[in-house]
């Protein structure tokens, strides 16, 4: 299952610098998952960090929750040392199991 897709740009609070990250290096793990009213709710997170170039690390924690699954329910992005300029898009959607012939 994709989660996230195209990019996220942050701006470097020390020197101004601007980083793009593509979707495609990201590895977001699931880190949460419950039952509920109408299906299972799922958490995923990603965390990186950047190593600007004038010195400055930047350090993201990107949270985002499916609810119901396959359905995009919410996001968190917590930065230090950088501030967000443009989060991802979201590319959730249902696994459907092939039709047995």
């Amino acid at each position: 299952m994709s989660i996230v897709k195209g990019s996220m740009t942050v701006q470097c609070n020390q020197c101004g610098k601007i980083h793009t990250i593509s979707a495609e290096d990201t590895d977001f793990e699931n880190s949460y998952g419950d039952e509920r009213q109408m299906g299972t709710e799922n958490g995923f997170t990603w965390e990186y960090t950047i190593d600007c170039e004038c010195g400055n690390e930047i350090e993201i924690i990107y949270e985002v929750w499916e609810y119901p699954e396959g359905a995009f329910n919410n996001d968190n992005v917590t930065l230090n040392g950088g501030t967000l300029i443009d989060k991802f898009g979201y590319d959730f959607y249902a696994e459907e199991e092939p039709d047995e012939q």
